[in-house]
């Protein structure tokens, strides 16, 4: 009997019975959805756990994949055209994607895992991609903009949002601040409390400091300890 449970728990997460999570995560998980008319938001083949998706705007589109768990999380948008997709087999534990403006696009690859605070924000038209198998530690920021202009002594505009990516098999330690205009190559480690600003195009490369630069290059990493 045990077994049989463990069976359909498992059919349950490949998004077997699509109408089971659609129950689970809109009366029985203590989620919050607020989305305004004219906007798509797919959320029933994964799993949301006291999470608050809050959507103003027309024409957004929010989509969480298969088997992927998104956990005391929020969801806002404010503007329209704005896409957000989450990938199959994510684990995302307090998570934040807060989008202000129109035509934001923010991506999380497959089996991208967040183990805490962190917070994707996107305006003025960007992107944020991460790509599959990455690994967030807690009390990260990512953000592609400023918020508030810089202007200089002529009146114009100096700091312009820009897009952020972030290639696959990147380990994020705690504490990193991601700036806008960032790019990290693929299989890198950014080490804890690194302020990045820049692109970084060598892959295997630790980058981290105030501000960040690259500290070793050909290098790799696990999740596992071996």
């Amino acid at each position: 009997m045990l077994l049989q449970f463990r069976n359909f728990c498992k059919k349950i997460k490949k998004g077997e019975y699509p109408w089971i999570l659609f129950g689970l995560n809109r009366f029985f998980m203590g989620n919050s959805y607020r989305v305004n008319n004219n906007n798509d938001v797919s959320t029933d083949n994964a799993l949301l756990i006291k999470s608050c998706i809050d959507v103003k705007g027309h024409r957004n589109e929010v989509i969480m994949m298969s088997n992927t768990l998104f956990r005391g999380g929020r969801i806002i948008i404010f503007g329209n055209n704005n896409r957000i997709v989450i990938e199959n087999n994510c684990y995302l534990d307090n998570l934040e994607i807060w989008i202000e403006d129109d035509g934001n696009t923010v991506i999380i690859g497959d089996g991208t895992f967040v183990s805490g605070r962190t917070q994707l924000a996107a305006i003025e038209g960007t992107s944020i991609t991460i790509g599959n198998d990455c690994m967030f530690a807690s009390d990260i920021f990512v953000r592609t903009g400023d918020s508030h202009s810089i202007l200089d002594m002529s009146g114009k505009r100096t700091n312009v949002s820009r897009d952020i990516s972030i290639g696959e098999h990147v380990w994020v330690g705690q504490k990193v601040i991601i700036l806008k205009g960032t790019c990290i190559a693929a299989n890198s480690i950014i080490a804890a409390g690194a302020l990045v600003s820049g692109e970084f195009e060598d892959p295997n490369t630790i980058i981290g400091g105030l501000p960040a630069k690259v500290i070793k290059k050909g290098i790799g990493w696990l999740r596992e300890r071996i």
